[in-house]
């Protein structure tokens, strides 16, 4: 007759180790004094996730001088998998986000830096974007994810399966210059600064046409919502000389 309260002891005492255990494991990440970014590349606002810290991009050099206190880790994932990650708490901030794009996050007041997504083209090509009426005889290549400020919901997600094709994956931008270089797609969507930066040291790669900017958009850090230290960041951010420091470390990368 003992046997069974034997057992249910030692079955007691292991969902105590195992609550345990979860306990301590959610203290060690609260204390953790590291948080960690993510964003796939987006040179020169985000860039490769190298130990030179000195190159990780405008965005994240920004909020480790605001925030110089805290240690800010940062990955590089595909875009999709990076905003899971944030979401889901597995990381603390998404780097380059725009606030409609992924409204459950906390965000500062003040936009750390200004994208502008453009329309490029072959350079032979004489087309020139004039309204969102213009890109219906276009066959047009995008990074599936991406927002483009408002052409995503405007446009793109309405015109998928006709005229807009999607890429995916961790090379995106060479994926869409192949695309124009074929000629399966006219013309792909990019953020201006972010395509001439990945096109430099590569003169094996043919220079397409800006052909006219299609959306401007604020660009953020966003915070995971639950996550300690999210409000201290956004205000140390709101605090900080964004604009004229984002242009100054903007002629350090374009340079």
């Amino acid at each position: 007759m003992l046997k069974p309260i034997v057992r249910l002891t030692q079955m007691s005492l292991s969902a105590a180790a195992i609550c345990l255990a979860l306990v301590s494991a959610e203290d060690a990440a609260a204390s953790d004094p590291n948080i960690l970014l993510v964003a796939d590349p987006w040179c020169p606002y985000n860039c490769a996730a190298t130990q030179d810290v000195t190159n990780n991009g405008i965005l994240i050099d920004l909020i480790r001088e605001a925030v110089p206190n805290i240690t800010f880790d940062y990955k590089t994932a595909p875009w999709s998998r990076a905003i899971k990650m944030v979401l889901n708490g597995k990381a603390g901030g998404l780097v380059g986000a725009g606030r409609d794009e992924v409204p459950e996050l906390i965000f500062p007041n003040k936009p750390m830096a200004y994208a502008r997504h453009a329309l490029f083209v072959r350079e032979t090509d004489t087309w020139t974007y004039d309204g969102l009426g213009s890109l219906d005889n276009r066959r047009i290549g995008a990074i599936s994810g991406y927002s483009y400020g408002y052409l995503k919901e405007t446009y793109l997600d309405h015109n998928e399966h006709d005229n807009v094709q999607l890429v995916y994956g961790e090379k995106p931008f060479r994926q869409l210059l192949k695309l124009l270089e074929t000629g399966r797609v006219d013309t792909i969507v990019a953020e201006e600064r972010v395509l001439m930066y990945f096109l430099r040291n590569k003169p094996e790669i043919s220079r397409p046409r800006n052909a006219g900017i299609a959306f401007k958009e604020e660009i953020y850090i966003g915070f995971y919502p639950n996550h300690p230290d999210a409000q201290k960041i956004t205000k140390a951010l709101d605090a900080y000389p964004l604009r004229s420091r984002g242009d100054a470390l903007l002629g350090h990368y374009m340079n």
